[in-house]
């Protein structure tokens, strides 16, 4: 199965659900109020300027794929308006985000992603959390690259001692999940 075949939909396979699908309390939203204030709020500023990626998409039945992508981000005042340019072996899409943050570390804005034929998507929302040291995503929508089916992506942020962030992503359909990434942000020397 190629990458694009899971973008179109692989909503026939015959998935059991997993323990995995649900948040468990490792994402769930923080039970306190966080103290978020300054420059650093959240992980959201991380993102500020140039950023790169490497990561691996993992697929039932599939082969993994290796991609990287180039991230122009701009924040301010705890608003992130990010352009993310993937480069997978078929192709180069985009994503586009425009993400704010709360003083309680609430996460709420939108997501819209170029298709397999060119076209952006429709701005989904996006909704999660966030700490200086963790953000959690969770939206509804395309895969990058992908066709017109909507998909569930659940995204684990979290800052590493190395000054990287790695992602772990989980996209599903109908809670059957059909693909896990892993991805290492990091800026460029």
């Amino acid at each position: 199965m190629t990458r694009r075949a899971l973008l179109f939909g692989s909503g026939a396979l015959a998935l059991t659900l997993i323990a995995g699908c649900e948040r468990g309390r490792f994402d769930a939203e923080p039970t306190e109020s966080l103290p978020i204030g300054g420059r650093d709020e959240t992980l959201l500023s991380f993102f500020d300027g140039t950023t790169l990626s490497r990561g691996r998409l993992d697929q039932i039945a599939s082969d993994p794929e290796s991609f990287t992508a180039r991230l122009t981000g701009t924040y301010r005042n705890a608003r992130l308006k990010l352009r993310e340019a993937f480069r997978f072996s078929d192709g180069q899409p985009l994503q586009i985000w425009d993400l704010s943050a709360d003083r309680k570390g609430t996460i709420s804005g939108t997501v819209s992603t170029q298709a397999e034929d060119g076209v952006m998507s429709q701005a989904f929302p996006v909704s999660g959390w966030a700490t200086q040291d963790r953000l959690v995503l969770d939206y509804d929508g395309i895969a990058p690259g992908g066709g017109a089916t909507r998909l569930h992506f659940h995204h684990s942020m979290t800052r590493q001692g190395d000054g990287t962030v790695e992602n772990r992503v989980t996209i599903s359909k109908f809670y059957h999940p059909l693909a896990t990434s892993t991805v290492t942000f990091f800026k460029p020397k």
